[in-house]
């Protein structure tokens, strides 16, 4: 393929379809069709590939992908091109709808969709509403789980239209773009969308740093999968296209990556099993402790030194529990004598000090004070 070409792939479906005439500047151009009663959508190049391509319909066969001259030449690069932006849908019941929101994602710019337990995927119906954007659905991952598909994440935001019972960091569509922008040329971002009647469930929004709401109606704010979908990509968009005239602040850098998803459950797991293990922890009755802990990390958001740190005192604190004695380890056994001399010198001299106190306030004779000076210098210069 040279350039300014692009390529599109031809999809099969088995149905007749009249050939085309040649456009009059001679170009080749690519059609949209619907055929057939699932609604599949068929692109195809023309005119000179009309004939095989009827002969593939009948046939039962796919041409994979074909070079089409003269379309899309001269396009200036996408914004979004390089940006390591995942949009995830959660346990979508409706099939149109991953279609239409792959659509709302290639009029924006975004590629990589995620689906997590899908109720019907792959789908005709998915294809039917895609449109253009079926590279989209031919290149979604399918996860079982949310925790799967934001394993690698620095950063993730879900999606949701109401007040929970602990309140999250909440941003609006613009600062959810603005912090998506700044954080995707160097960390994967995961933008998660909920069910189409009951939206992300409170454990799966505190996966999440943030939760983005968006301001519609109060009368009814709920809105359709994929126009939530459009909406966010749109600011997404606009943020990016922004950053085309206004570079970069100094303030957007971190010397640190972010701390994945994965990272960060593994510590939440460690961190449980301490505070368990300390007994300050009741998983019984555990009052919402590890929620709240989790809203304080995403809230500040662990870069993976930090999290480095934070798991290394965790480990530390496992240890002595298991190792109670300061004896149990060579410098902890140093470190243990030097702190029981320095502790029990303290007392002596603290023992002395009143002592002596006691014996000017009895107004005992001079005799008896030096004694007690006495007996502490031979104190202090004994052997160790």
């Amino acid at each position: 393929m040279t350039p300014g070409e692009s390529a599109v792939n031809l999809l099969y479906f088995p149905a007749a379809m009249a050939p085309l005439p040649l456009t009059p500047d001679g170009v080749w151009r690519w059609c949209l069709e619907v055929v057939g009663e699932a609604g599949v959508l068929v692109r195809a190049p023309l005119p000179d590939l009309n004939h095989d391509l009827i002969e593939c319909f009948h046939k039962g066969e796919t041409l994979a992908k074909t070079a089409i001259p003269g379309v899309n030449d001269n396009e200036p690069p996408d914004p979004l091109r390089d940006r390591r932006i995942r949009i995830v849908l959660v346990n979508t019941s409706h099939p149109g709808n991953i279609g239409a929101a792959a659509r709302a994602m290639k009029n924006m710019g975004l590629s990589r969709l995620a689906l997590v337990q899908p109720a019907e995927f792959p789908s005709g119906v998915a294809v039917g509403r895609a449109v253009s954007a079926l590279d989209i659905l031919e290149n979604a991952t399918v996860y079982d789980t949310l925790q799967d598909a934001i394993a690698d994440c620095g950063l993730v935001i879900g999606a949701s239209a109401r007040s929970r019972k602990i309140p999250w960091p909440v941003l609006l569509p613009e600062q959810c773009a603005e912090k998506v922008i700044q954080d995707s040329t160097t960390n994967q971002v995961a933008l998660v969308f909920g069910r189409e009647d009951s939206g992300l469930t409170n454990e799966e929004l505190q996966l999440c740093h943030y939760h983005v709401q968006i301001p519609a109606s109060p009368g009814y704010s709920s809105l359709n999968l994929a126009a939530a979908v459009l909406v966010i990509c749109y600011e997404v968009r606009r943020s990016a296209l922004a950053r085309l005239d206004s570079p970069a602040a100094d303030e957007d850098y971190w010397d640190i990556e972010w701390a994945t998803g994965e990272q960060v459950e593994q510590f939440y797991r460690h961190l449980e099993e301490v505070l368990v293990r300390l007994d300050f922890h009741d998983p019984d009755n555990p009052r919402q402790l590890m929620q709240r802990l989790r809203r304080l990390f995403s809230r500040i958001r662990l870069d993976t030194m930090e999290m480095n740190i934070l798991r290394g005192i965790l480990s530390h604190i496992d240890f002595h529990l298991d190792n109670p004695r300061p004896e149990a380890g060579k410098s902890a056994r140093r470190r243990g004598t030097s702190n029981d001399r320095a502790i029990q010198g303290k007392r002596e001299r603290r023992g002395t000090r009143k002592d002596f106190d006691e014996a000017a306030a009895n107004k005992r004779s001079v005799d008896t004070m030096v004694e007690i000076l006495e007996r502490a210098r031979n104190k202090d210069s004994g052997p160790e």
